[in-house]
């Protein structure tokens, strides 16, 4: 038997652009997930997970990058006849 991780990039989005960058203490965005995507899988031999990549490029400071796994779950089954 063999392990392997495949991953793929399938969605890029700039979610914020701040300037001047004292201008960045908080804020929020949002996120629109496709409805033709799969949802987030946890079985025995297979795991999709998503994840949202936030880079920053902060001028006089490290730049930021993390990773933050998020769950997205199925649409429920009754409310895929109505989209």
């Amino acid at each position: 038997t063999s392990t392997s991780t495949d991953r793929s990039v399938f969605a890029t989005y700039e979610l914020a652009a701040v300037e001047p960058p004292g201008n960045m203490d908080t804020g929020q965005t949002q996120v629109h997930i496709p409805l033709d995507t799969m949802h987030s899988l946890n079985s025995q031999n297979n795991k999709i997970i998503w994840a949202i990549h936030v880079q920053g490029d902060i001028p006089f400071w490290p730049d930021l990058k993390e990773e933050y796994p998020v769950a997205i779950a199925p649409i429920p089954v009754g409310q895929i006849a109505s989209l």
